[in-house]
């Protein structure tokens, strides 16, 4: 194999057919000692044909006789067979730049392949034509100038020899000159090179060693040409001569077996810059052109009348108030499209296209917040709409919203159609928005830079007002229902709790369970036929039902506390339902028999009782989770009663009992057991359920025993009172002697009846007034407070009862009294009152049994007189 193709026509490195080439050409033994040379220079230029007369190898040359054509085709790799005293020597051949085949526009590959040579080569060769020298592009100064502002960005180039042979040179022009002007040229383009920073103020020298030659006609002087190259072979082959191309040989070669990484990252380097690909002068005059046209054409839109009063047209108020907008909008990017068509018509057809699509996305851009503004005011009124649909209804939530929400979807698709033009319509013949750069390589649109991306924007944006819409909707109105279940659960929860509360049983917590229980389950089923209108999921229903069962919990806890915050309150009700009333429930009245100590104690074992029932909660498990209403294992049972009697008997110490009297025998060793002291915390209860520490126990006791002190000490008054009033009738004897003296005086009473009826009207007078101002309890206040109490009843009783046997005494005729029947005054009523009053004496000989209780705050009227049965 005497040649290889390095890179192929199409740009791509060969790197396992290079790696196979320099294995068989025995790279592995060179190590460092060997030399690269390329050669660059315009097509058809002879290159391929120096290459093979100086270093022997056999590159394919241009066949004259088919016409002159491209002849190398990408970089080809060859060694030397010639003796090389330096080492062996790789020859590069670089495909010519200015070919006809690639044309004008792709010059990407000649930069690339160009700077490469540069990069790789000890020794690049220039192939200029002798005539070409003085030319700007023909001498390939653009080109030169390209590769040495590119190698020295993303190279740290070595120092290469740029030999540059110089065609056909004639006698006329002495060499001399010819490389003088080659000098000034290359200082002219290394002065306009853009040099990075770290080589700003390098010189040409620093990287490049010039060297020049020439060669005489090919054709012309063919033998003259064959020793001159075989001369040049001898630069190359003998490192000693003092005009040797050979390199420094300072060990800076990238050693032989790794040659073929060090090509592949630099074509990989070079390929990758993107200053190599700088499009043809056609095609950036195209470019500026066309850019000039299309920004005139859309500037010419914007500041249009027309499209003014477009936008002013699109009514605020989310009616349709623009019909047709979308044609309304495409006729103006129709317009401005088709200006900038008949203008750049004779520019490069892809540079032309391609702006045209640009213009095409700018007039989007310059269009749309019309559209969009439109639609925002639609979809706003549709949005409102539904919200009024849903508040306004009271049928299904779900089956309202659902029916609504379609409703808006078919008004919002009917004004996107009006309102947003069609793409198709601004695009060429036969071009399709994916063509036309509309969607992207995975199929999706990009951002807005087509109608169909607008309408599709503000349509998600509509759902999502539509869904934020409804959930909002449905979040206030699942809100209303489940604020509406727990205030009818707080009621119907509160009442049970407070009833069992305020009369506590024995099985009070028990009770209370049943309750919780019970409730849960009545209130989870009702707030799901509340909530079944919304059609919640199965998740939702489940944390709902739990919510309930667990505000259920919190009413009877928040209940049961509040109750334990009033301790005094229930324990002062239940000693009042024991202490002030009798077995039959009515209000006792203290006797002069009665023991107002045993009553009090018995009082204060049930104030005890209630106190012991508030001071651990003794909740069951609850009913949000677990078992619900579940009964309680035996163990739980007795071990709850265990802990409960431990607080009864803790508690009970409040209650003083009631001391022997019975003196002790002095023999006998009497020893009372100690009395049972409160702990500072209850055993074995759980911190969370206590609600009433011992010590807010023993605070509440004292405070309950300065509340009920009064009561019991007016029960104790009321029945020395009672023992006072209350002596025994008079003895026999006294009543005999009273019927022997008077028995004269009943005789004279029994000849003079008038005297009689008279002294006993006079006496029943005397009962009635009696009775009617309560002489008996009055005086209980003392005698001079008794005395002023009764003188400043004397005279209105006595009135009424008059007043009263006159009405009673006229009715029985016949006579309708004065001030008798509708209308009457409050006089009436109280004489009424004091005449039944006067009865009562009569009532009393019939057998009526009237009972007096002393009522301790004893108030103008001072006593309070209840007949049984009231």
């Amino acid at each position: 194999m005497t040649k290889h193709q390095l890179v192929t026509h199409d740009g791509e490195l060969l790197e396992a057919p290079l790696a196979s080439y320099l294995e068989t050409l025995g790279a592995t033994q060179w190590s460092s000692k060997y030399q690269v040379v390329a050669i660059m220079g315009p097509q058809s230029s002879g290159k391929s044909t120096l290459m093979n007369h100086v270093f022997g190898t056999d590159f394919q040359m241009m066949d004259e006789s088919r016409g002159r054509s491209q002849t190398t085709k990408g970089v080809w790799l060859a060694k030397s067979p010639k003796d090389n005293a330096y080492g062996p020597t790789l020859v590069m051949d670089l495909e010519g730049t200015d070919g006809r085949e690639r044309g004008e526009d792709d010059t990407k590959f000649e930069k690339q392949s160009s700077l490469f040579a540069m990069a790789t080569a000890d020794t690049l060769l220039v192939n200029i034509w002798c005539h070409d020298i003085g030319r700007e592009n023909a001498s390939g100064k653009p080109l030169l100038k390209t590769i040495f502002q590119v190698i020295l960005k993303i190279f740290n180039p070595k120092k290469t020899t740029l030999l540059f042979v110089i065609r056909d040179k004639t006698s006329k022009t002495p060499m001399d000159a010819l490389v003088r002007d080659m000098r000034t040229d290359l200082q002219s383009i290394w002065q306009s090179v853009t040099k990075p920073s770290k080589h700003a103020r390098a010189s040409f020298d620093d990287f490049f060693t010039l060297e020049f030659t020439s060669l005489p006609h090919y054709e012309y002087a063919h033998d003259q040409f064959i020793e001159e190259a075989n001369a040049l072979h001898g630069r190359f082959a003998d490192p000693n001569r003092r005009d040797t191309l050979c390199p420094v040989a300072d060990g800076s070669n990238v050693p032989a077996n790794g040659l073929v990484v060090s090509l592949r990252e630099t074509w990989n380097a070079v390929v990758g810059d993107k200053d190599l690909d700088l499009p043809a002068h056609k095609v950036m005059v195209a470019t500026v052109r066309c850019e000039e046209i299309a920004g005139a054409k859309l500037a010419t839109m914007c500041e249009g009348r027309e499209l003014a009063s477009l936008t002013s047209s699109v009514a605020p108020d989310g009616a349709v108030a623009a019909p047709g907008l979308g044609l309304k909008l495409a006729a103006h990017a129709i317009i401005a499209l088709r200006g900038y068509d008949d203008e750049a018509q004779y520019f490069d057809e892809s540079v032309r296209v391609a702006k045209r699509d640009e213009l095409r996305t700018r007039l989007v851009h310059a269009l749309k917040p019309i559209a969009q503004t439109h639609l925002k005011h639609v979809g706003e009124k549709l949005v409102r709409r539904l919200r009024n649909a849903m508040a306004a209804s009271k049928d299904s939530f779900a089956f309202v919203s659902a029916g609504a929400t379609k409703e808006a979807r078919e008004e919002w698709a009917n004004a996107v159609a009006d309102a947003v033009p069609d793409d198709d319509s601004l695009l060429l013949p036969g071009q399709t928005l994916g063509d036309a750069g509309g969607v992207d390589s995975e199929g999706d649109q990009s951002d807005l830079d087509s109608w169909r991306a607008v309408a599709d924007r503000v349509t998600d944006d509509f759902e999502k007002l539509l869904a934020a819409c409804v959930a909002d909707e449905r979040k206030t109105r699942v809100g209303d229902a489940t604020r509406a279940c727990d205030r009818t659960m707080e009621r119907a929860v509160g009442s049970q709790v407070t009833g069992l509360i305020e009369d506590p049983p024995e099985d009070l917590w028990e009770r209370l369970d049943a309750v919780l229980a019970t409730s849960a389950r009545r209130h989870c089923k009702a707030l799901h036929d509340a909530l079944k209108g919304f059609e919640p999921g199965a998740d939702e229903s489940t944390a709902a039902a739990a919510a309930m069962a667990t505000r259920v919990r919190e009413v009877v806890e928040a209940k049961t506390r509040d109750a334990a915050e009033k301790a005094v309150e229930l324990m002062k009700t239940a000693f009042a339902r024991v202490f002030s009333k009798d077995s039959r429930g009515l209000p006792r009245t203290w006797k002069a028999t009665d023991d107002v100590a045993a009553a009090n104690r018995r009082a204060q074992r049930e104030a005890v009782r209630v106190l012991g029932l508030l001071a651990v909660s003794r909740l069951g498990e609850d009913p949000g989770g677990g078992t619900p209403g579940s009964e309680r294992t035996e163990h739980d049972a007795e071990t709850q009663a265990r802990r409960r009697d431990a607080i009864d008997a803790a508690l009970s110490t409040f209650v003083q009992e009631p001391e022997d009297d019975d003196l002790p025998n002095p023999d006998e060793d009497v020893t009372k057991p100690p009395r049972p002291e409160l702990p500072t915390e209850w055993v074995d209860e759980d911190e969370n359920a206590v609600m009433l520490t011992p010590q807010e126990c023993r605070s509440a006791w004292r405070k309950f025993e300065a509340d009920t002190a009064y009561a019991v000490s007016q029960a104790l008054a009321a029945r020395e009172a009672a023992a006072r009033g209350g002596a025994p009738a008079a003895p026999a004897w006294m009543i005999a002697a009273l019927l022997i003296t008077g028995f004269d005086e009943a005789m004279w009473l029994l000849r003079n009846p008038i005297t009689l009826l008279f002294l006993v009207a006079t006496g029943l007078f005397l009962r009635a007034m009696y009775n009617n101002m309560d002489v008996e309890t009055a005086m209980r206040m003392g005698v001079v407070p008794g005395l002023m109490f009764l003188a400043t009843k004397v005279v209105p009783t006595a009135m009424a009862i008059l007043k009263k046997l006159w009405e009673e005494g006229a009715m029985m005729h016949g006579i309708q009294p004065v001030g008798q029947g509708t209308g009457s005054g409050a006089a009436g009523h109280a004489a009424g009152a004091n005449a039944n009053a006067a009865g009562g004496d009569a009532s009393t000989a019939a057998g009526g049994e009237k009972e007096r209780v002393f009522a301790p705050s004893v108030s103008g009227e001072g006593v309070r007189v209840r007949e049984k049965g009231e």
